[in-house]
């Protein structure tokens, strides 16, 4: 199951980023598109930053080195990285202004929290405290979800 929500993930975000290069553009929306890119840059930059080494992976499973990471971003919210990158396809969604991007964020939202539900119970299982800091964090928005 944790492969294949990978696979979708990715996939998604691919057909949604694709065609790269209609981010680029001078209208109010493209400024605020990649507005939102350059955010969720920053953000996924933060995130990975005050990771503990042996941490990060793309699959749901934590690691066996890895560490509960909850300062930076993490003591506002417990997935950043996950809210990192619906905010840069909502960003390029915005830009591309095309239907079919805006069914596959939605889309890609559904695979992220069916991850994130796995992730969060195999979190529990591995780190005792985790209970405790669901229990003053959000999941993907600050003070909001």
């Amino acid at each position: 199951m944790s492969r294949l929500l990978v696979l979708a993930q990715f996939t998604l975000i691919a057909l949604i980023v694709s065609p790269a290069g209609a981010l680029v553009g001078t209208s109010a929306r493209s400024l605020v598109g990649l507005t939102l890119v350059a955010l969720s840059v920053l953000l996924a930059l933060w995130s990975l930053r005050m990771m503990k080494s042996g941490t990060f992976s793309v699959m749901p499973t934590p690691t066996a080195a890895g560490e509960l990471t909850t300062t930076g971003p993490y003591a506002y919210v417990r997935h950043p990285m996950y809210s990192a990158v619906m905010l840069a396809c909502t960003g390029v969604a915005i830009s591309h202004s095309l239907f079919i991007n805006w069914i596959f964020l939605a889309c890609l939202i559904g695979v992220l929290m069916a991850k994130i539900r796995l992730e969060e119970a195999l979190l529990t299982e591995q780190y005792t405290q985790y209970q405790s800091y669901k229990q003053h964090t959000r999941r993907l928005i600050p003070f909001v979800y």
